[in-house]
């Protein structure tokens, strides 16, 4: 019974020294290969939002999804999820999510009407879940991307199911901050 004891409080030990480790020396370097999130604020503002302040507040969102090579958002309030949409649990999609799409966005311009803002995100091409799409399919997805909508305040974010082509977009780094 003794040697048992001995043995567990040693196991113990070794693990408490593992994670330690992982705290000190394995945890940052893991973390540190992610680029830096951006804090995301869902507060709309009080006043009609400019283009770069839609772009940001998109990517905001598609990172919070778990569209990004990021982890979604931990608050499970602000999880939204596609009618058309796969996966039948939260896990199965942030899953299929995961890296789908590039952290900055590619283009924006107003809906016809001028008052909402949408927002246009490349698909992520190097993500190994693609490399199983045909040659075609892939051709496609470098002229398309998904599209975030919001309104002229930043209310009522969304991601579109469909794709868009770039072509209708004013490319993000054309807009003059």
């Amino acid at each position: 019974m003794r040697r048992l004891s001995v043995r567990i409080i040693i196991a113990v030990f070794t693990f408490v020294v593992g994670v330690a480790a992982f705290g000190v020396w394995g945890l940052p370097l893991f973390q540190s290969r992610l680029p830096e999130k951006k804090p995301c604020s869902y507060a709309s503002p009080e006043h009609l939002i400019s283009k770069s302040e839609a772009v940001e507040m998109a990517e905001c969102f598609v990172a919070a999804q778990g569209y990004t090579m990021h982890p979604p958002t931990e608050d499970k309030t602000k999880w939204q999820f596609e009618l058309l949409g796969s996966g039948s649990t939260p896990e199965e999609v942030f899953k299929l999510r995961h890296n789908m799409l590039e952290d900055q966005a590619y283009g924006i311009k107003c809906d016809s009407r001028g008052k909402d803002w949408n927002v246009v995100f490349r698909y992520n091409l190097e993500d190994e879940k693609f490399d199983k799409f045909s040659p075609e399919w892939r051709e496609r997805l470098k002229i398309v991307g998904r599209v975030v909508t919001m309104n002229e305040r930043g209310e009522y974010i969304e991601i579109m199911h469909e794709d868009f082509p770039f072509e209708e977009f004013q490319k993000v780094e054309e807009i003059v901050p």
